[in-house]
């Protein structure tokens, strides 16, 4: 539709439409390959474009410190397979999600007992906990005081259902498990799936979090520049912007 334009060039009220309610958006991106091809350079694109988004990790006084970013990616299941140290069932059949636990070691273990009764009441079964590996070596002093400790979730159904009919079931239990938890305990997790993953950093982060994925170069070779051993945790300036963000990895 063609909207009449002031002398400015600016869109003028039209029938529903009055410029007066247009506001300005985080900044999103996406990156995929239109014939469905998984590829390292795909994620490689996204974690570019997600450091070029400057505003989405908006910073405040303390230019290190943010209101956090994020990677949605599939589920990686090669590299999830390589770095626990229990049993996953096929893909697609297993949940993994990224929570964000209470900082404190005595309280993490508190909350990670009560998601596993509250995840057990729900009829599913815990697979498993992993630690995940951060350095924040990088964070302002607010973001520090505030950072949660970080751990991934997995979890199975033993009737067998996957896919989104196992997306279904976990919804259930995640919201229980965010909205039941005391708040001395208060747990949250930005996904909990068994198609999707989400790699991000709450409130008070680095201007941009971004992940790799366990998939080999076109040549057979690990990129120099986003992995060097399967288990081992990097963290490095981006400088594709000016804000300090957080190169964090999974390896």
């Amino acid at each position: 539709m063609n909207l009449p334009l002031n002398a400015f060039g600016q869109p003028q009220p039209h029938g529903l439409y009055d410029p007066r309610f247009e506001h300005d958006a985080c900044g999103v991106s996406f990156v995929a390959d239109i014939h469905g091809r998984a590829s390292h350079d795909i994620v490689a694109r996204g974690l570019g474009a997600l450091c070029n988004l400057e505003h989405r990790g908006a910073t405040g006084a303390e230019a290190d410190t943010g209101d956090g970013a994020g990677v949605l990616i599939q589920v990686p299941d090669r590299f999830l397979r390589a770095v626990v140290d229990f049993a996953l069932p096929a893909v697609g059949s297993y949940a993994v999600g990224m929570a964000f636990l209470p900082a404190a070691p005595a309280d993490a273990a508190r909350a990670t007992s009560a998601i596993e009764k509250i995840v057990n009441d729900e009829g599913l079964n815990v697979a498993g906990w992993r630690s995940v590996p951060t350095d924040p070596s990088t964070l302002g002093a607010s973001a520090r005081r505030v950072m949660p400790s970080f751990s991934q979730l997995f979890i199975i159904d033993p009737s067998g259902a996957n896919g989104i009919d196992l997306d279904r079931k976990v919804f259930v239990a995640r919201k229980r498990i965010e909205h039941e938890l005391p708040s001395d305990l208060r747990t949250y997790f930005p996904s909990l799936s068994s198609r999707t993953l989400i790699y991000k950093w709450r409130a008070r982060s680095p201007s941009c979090t971004v992940v790799s994925r366990r998939t080999p170069s076109r040549r057979g070779r690990w990129p120099t520049r986003t992995a060097s051993s399967p288990t081992t945790a990097r963290s490095t300036p981006c400088r594709a912007t000016a804000t300090g963000c957080a190169r964090v990895r999974p390896y």
